[in-house]
């Protein structure tokens, strides 16, 4: 199954252990996410309700992938392979259920599957998200359809909780004669076509359709309605593994859902469970350790109370105004279902067909407004200077962002789609890329006769002060969750505080734990991002470790600059690798012009920093006469 879409190691990142007594599981055919403002409405009602997992029919996205909101939910999606927006299926997680999601599998624009743990270690919950052909449709979409749900279906674990829940557009009815085990009488209508198809298929699966047991007065039972109001069918269901029945309380329609989809969301309660986590302790090490945490707990203590988390912007180009226009349709909506009368049905009908059409319209100049502003903000910083800012704007104006996650193969090329087994091959990778064997045949590197004349004492307040001030603002932090804007808010202050500790570093030759350790996120290049290969590691380290490493290399910096060769440009001050580009340029067009051959190599060395020898490194810094301690304590960390 593909993987939950973390991009950092769990055991470096653990999480907290949280109780849900119930488990709100909804279904909704949508009609569409694919335009302006759907999504965020989406969300609107799952937070509204109270939903931790909400399973979307008719998506329209195309091809199949996962995408986390800027508000923090999570969807897994699955759609046409090609560029038609019709069909599709989705699961919307809230952050509780994301805890606790091992995996997921798109199938195809039908049907998507996602797995969860459960408060037992040897139980899982299964969801299958469906949307099933219209009862009109003929057999060669149909058998099709059933056929690959039967093999999703086979493939799930028979002791888990297995639930499949969707548009099937599939009327039951009230009539149980023969289906007694798997559905009550309390269904609506009767029973058509898709709606024998898809009892018999719960019959052999040992499905209960959950629809059918609870009792419950007709408008909380359809799930469909036509737009004159006049016909309403139960075409959207949910199924639970028949050993699992007591565990489900209840099905109902939550009629006040407004999304402008004449469907009505269905949904239920579930068992009681516990989202599990990760959970590591780091045992205190003598006295640095010990020390490490009392630093590091007064900074993101501070933090926390004076700071508190930060929230993510979530549909800002979406105006007050649209949202009350929203508001004003579920009310409507609300009439609707509340009229007593067909003809004050109707009445409320057409307001409601008034107030979707003015959303759209709302919705549609907001976003018109935003990319306005967006490019006048692009503009003013280009003219003055901010390429930050200027990058950043673009790059939300341009909306370009990488919808799915491919699942990744193994060595041999196979496609894995659990979690655990794409974990481990992530491990093997990144392994076998930052552990390489010692070279072979190592060439003999001298010492250098005489050491450089490089500062060997405990690293200064001064030392210190001035390794904070080079830090880099907006910067993601470490293990620690130390910011480098914390460090900088007082530099004196936190210079102070950390040079004691960075004394005990340096005289016993140990490291925080913290410090050694590092959230590795895996960042996609060019290529088949499905290949590991094409994905790039990126290492977030501890700020205040890093704060140390600037004071050796500011150490290191002045006394080695003028034994390095004049053609090396990069990673020295003054200096860039721009004054090549520009040498080469000017060659170039020399050999232009004079009418002269010119050949041009470029040689790069794959993975060159990945793959360093330690060893070696000892070797080469003291051939260059960097004193000894100061190259143990670098390849060291």
């Amino acid at each position: 199954m593909k993987e939950c879409g973390q991009s950092r190691k769990d055991s470096t990142h653990p999480i907290a252990s949280s109780s849900i007594k119930f488990l709100r599981i909804a279904s909704w055919n949508v009609r569409t996410l694919y335009q302006a403002g759907k999504t965020a409405q989406l969300t609107t009602e799952m937070e509204h309700y109270r939903f931790y997992i909400f399973g979307v029919s008719e998506a329209h996205w195309i091809q199949s992938g996962q995408k986390t909101l800027g508000s923090g939910e999570l969807i897994l999606f699955s759609g046409r392979e090609h560029n038609q927006h019709s069909e599709g299926v989705a699961l919307v997680l809230g952050r509780y259920a994301q805890k606790s999601l091992r995996g997921w599998e798109p199938h195809d624009e039908r049907i998507i599957m996602a797995s969860f743990q459960t408060r037992s270690k040897n139980i899982n919950m299964n969801i299958v998200q469906i949307y099933a052909p219209t009862n009109e449709a003929q057999d060669e979409e149909k058998d099709p359809f059933y056929d690959l749900l039967q093999e999703v279906v086979d493939n799930l674990p028979k002791k888990d909780i297995n639930i499949l829940m969707g548009d099937a557009n599939a009327k039951i009815g009230r009539d149980n004669t023969g289906y007694d085990r798997i559905m009550g009488s309390h269904g609506l209508g009767e029973m058509n076509d898709n709606g024998e198809r898809f009892a018999n298929f719960c019959l052999f699966n040992k499905m209960v359709i959950g629809g059918s047991i609870f009792p419950h007065k007709r408008v909380h039972k359809a799930t469909w309605v036509s737009p004159d109001n006049v016909t309403e069918n139960q075409i959207n269901h949910f199924c639970v593994s028949q050993r699992f029945r007591r565990s489900l309380n209840d099905v109902i329609v939550q009629r006040g859902a407004d999304i402008g989809s004449d469907h009505c969301a269905s949904r239920s309660k579930e068992i009681e469970r516990k989202c599990q986590g990760n959970d590591t302790n780091l045992e205190e090490e003598e006295d640095v350790e010990t020390h490490w945490s009392r630093v590091k707990s007064a900074f993101t203590a501070t933090c926390e109370e004076v700071l508190g988390y930060q929230k993510k912007e979530y549909n800002e180009w979406i105006s007050q105004k649209s949202f009350d226009l929203i508001e004003r349709r579920r009310h409507l909506k609300e009439q609707v279902n509340s009229s007593r009368t067909r003809t004050s049905k109707e009445e409320k009908m057409e307001q409601y067909h008034l107030a979707a059409k003015e959303v759209k319209v709302s919705i549609k100049k907001d976003k018109e407004s935003f990319t306005k502003t967006l490019a006048e903000k692009a503009e003013k910083a280009a003219t003055a200077g901010h390429i930050k800012i200027l990058y950043q704007t673009t790059k939300t104006l341009i909306g370009k962002y990488t919808m799915s996650e491919m699942p990744v193969k193994d060595a041999g090329g196979k496609a894995i789609f659990e979690k655990d087994a794409q974990a481990a091959r992530w491990i093997e990778h990144f392994t076998r890329l930052l552990n390489r064997p010692p070279p072979t045949n190592p060439p003999e590197i001298l010492e250098a006769r005489r050491d450089l004349p490089i500062n060997c004492d405990t690293p200064s307040h001064r030392e210190i002060v001035d390794a904070i001030k080079e830090l880099n603002q907006g910067k993601a932090a470490g293990p620690d969750l130390i910011p480098p804007e914390a460090l900088k808010a007082d530099v004196d202050t936190t210079a102070t505080f950390l040079c004691p500790l960075f004394a005990k570093v340096w005289t016993s030759g140990k490291y925080p734990i913290d410090w050694k350790e590092g959230h590795l996120v895996k960042i996609p290049k060019k290529g088949d991002l499905s290949r590991c290969e094409n994905s790039r590691g990126i290492t977030l380290l501890s700020i205040p470790g890093k704060v140390f490493n600037r004071v050796l290399l500011n150490r290191i910096k002045a006394a080695t600059d003028p034994k390095l060769r004049d053609e090396q440009a990069g990673f020295r001050s003054n200096r860039s690798t721009t004054d090549q580009i520009a040498t080469l340029r000017l060659i170039v067009e020399q050999s232009l012009e004079w009418k002269s051959p010119l050949i041009v190599v470029f040689l790069d060395y794959e993975k060159a920093f990945d793959s360093s020898d330690r060893e070696l490194l000892r070797k080469i810094m003291r051939n260059y006469g960097i004193p000894e301690k100061i190259s143990i304590v670098v390849i060291s960390f």
